[in-house]
């Protein structure tokens, strides 16, 4: 980001009346602040391979080619890093015997030794910046790969650190009202949620939790669940609902936090990763791509698949 920096002050010296120029060198800066200030995946996708693209051709732009690089030549097009010094020389006064008596024997004694050290200085300088912007154009060519295969993946961007925050959109039928609810703890992280009439039961890995709508206090509720929770659902009856949880691995099961008891799902050889009740006695369990409908059997006393309702992928 230095060499970055000389090239900019470069251009403002030697090509500020150029506006293509000008442009090329704000393009870079500014396709940079828009991706890393908005929080839309489009943007990033389009802005960030620009940025690194706009960079590699300024480097590019102010470097001598490097098929002259080991040569003292001057080529017919080189940056304005890459040129010669124009050489400054402060003649002494021809008219004054005494400097030009001193001035013949230093040239007597050591003929063109500052030249020679003038001319090498030159080489060596031209060398360390050419094989520097060789380097620097290396990394953006690098960046701009690396840029180019994010985009088309479209994954790796940090959208969420984005200073200004994204606009909340919700489904277009439905009206979103935000509640500032107090959680028990700054660690909780419910992953599963379910509202039967007009309760709000929350789950994580390994609790069931209530959001009391008077305080907007969210409170453990008392299931005694013996594994880890996978989803939530609930169940009702007329007077009241409770919550039913789907529990992680294999065979899966069923907790009835209203009568606390454990069932099983029965001939299942797959996880479940989500599920929702049809009154008491059916089930809707997704494994992987399936979802499957169970039935309560008393006889087997546990849940029975009955048939697959759609397979996806």
């Amino acid at each position: 980001f230095l060499c970055l920096n000389v090239l900019i002050t470069l251009s403002m010296f030697e090509l500020g009346s150029s506006v293509f120029a000008l442009s090329l060198v704000a393009l870079g800066p500014m396709a940079c602040a828009l991706a890393a200030t908005t929080p839309f995946v489009w943007l990033d996708r389009v802005f960030v391979p620009v940025c690194y693209m706009s960079h590699f051709v300024l480097s590019h732009f102010f470097c001598v080619p490097m098929d002259n690089l080991m040569t003292g030549e001057n080529p017919q097009y080189q940056g304005p890093l890459c040129q010669r010094a124009p050489e400054i020389r402060h003649d002494l006064d021809l008219d004054d015997p005494l400097d030009s008596i001193s001035r013949k024997r230093r040239e007597a004694i050591e003929p063109n030794k500052q030249e020679k050290h003038s001319q090498a200085t030159t080489a060596i300088v031209r060398r360390m910046v050419c094989y520097g912007g060789f380097v620097v154009r290396c990394l953006w060519f690098v960046s701009v790969v690396w840029s180019l295969n994010k985009a088309g993946s479209n994954h790796g961007f940090k959208n969420s650190k984005s200073i200004i925050p994204a606009i909340p959109v919700g489904p277009p039928v439905a009206g979103i009202s935000v509640l500032p609810t107090r959680w028990p703890s700054p660690f909780f992280k419910p992953h599963a949620l379910v509202c039967p009439k007009g309760r709000v039961f929350l789950a994580d890995e390994f609790r069931v939790f209530e959001l009391d709508k008077d305080s907007m206090q969210v409170t453990p509720f008392p299931c005694e669940v013996n594994g880890t929770i996978a989803d939530i659902a609930s169940d009702c009856d007329d007077t009241s609902c409770w919550p039913v949880v789907l529990l992680k691995g294999v065979p899966p099961k069923v907790y009835d936090c209203g009568e606390q008891l454990e069932e099983v799902m029965r001939q299942a050889d797959t996880p479940a990763q989500r599920f929702s009740t049809r009154g008491q006695k059916t089930l809707y369990v997704a494994h992987g791509h399936r979802v499957i409908e169970y039935g309560w059997s008393r006889k087997r006393d546990g849940w029975v698949p009955h048939w697959d309702v759609v397979t996806l992928g």
